[in-house]
């Protein structure tokens, strides 16, 4: 399972399933099911905007925090 540590060494766990991808386009208007057309514009555009990655992982992580 994929996993982070922020700067407090806190360990956060990535799970993604059918009801993050709804809460994440509920929440950010991103559709993580893009990955699967066109990977590289998703992860372009995740790259260039560091906020909507940021809020991206909270969304994802929401429950752990």
């Amino acid at each position: 399972m994929p996993k982070f540590c922020d700067n407090l060494g806190r360990e956060w766990r990535v799970e993604i399933d059918y009801s993050t991808v709804r809460r994440v386009r509920s929440s950010l208007a991103v559709d993580l099911l893009e990955v699967l057309d066109d990977g590289a514009k998703l992860l372009g555009r995740l790259y260039e905007d560091l906020e909507l990655l940021v809020n991206l992982l909270y969304v994802i992580c929401a429950d752990q925090a």
